[in-house]
């Protein structure tokens, strides 16, 4: 598990590692999320990118941009599991 502190150092981390989950907000310093999951979808098409969001009409913007899953905030942990498990089967 990696930790990035922004959307440009996930996808840097991305280029170094091959994880199979992806865990994203959509408003973050240091590189937008929305970019930077079009710039994940470019360099791994394959991994699972979860957004989250407290905004709906965000995420919905990230769902049409080739996010897999969204979850909007606040969420629970058992959620989150949900959603990894149903992706990555």
């Amino acid at each position: 598990m990696f930790d990035a502190e922004s959307g440009d150092h996930a996808v840097r981390l991305l280029q170094q590692h091959s994880p199979n989950v992806i865990l994203t907000d959509l408003v973050m310093d240091g590189g937008e999320g929305v970019k930077s999951n079009m710039k994940i979808r470019k360099i791994n098409p394959t991994v699972h990118t979860i957004t989250m969001s407290g905004n709906p009409k965000y995420l919905k913007i990230s769902c049409n941009l080739g996010t897999d899953s969204m979850l909007l905030k606040p969420f629970r942990m058992p959620q989150l599991i949900c959603v990894i498990e149903q992706g990555c089967r």
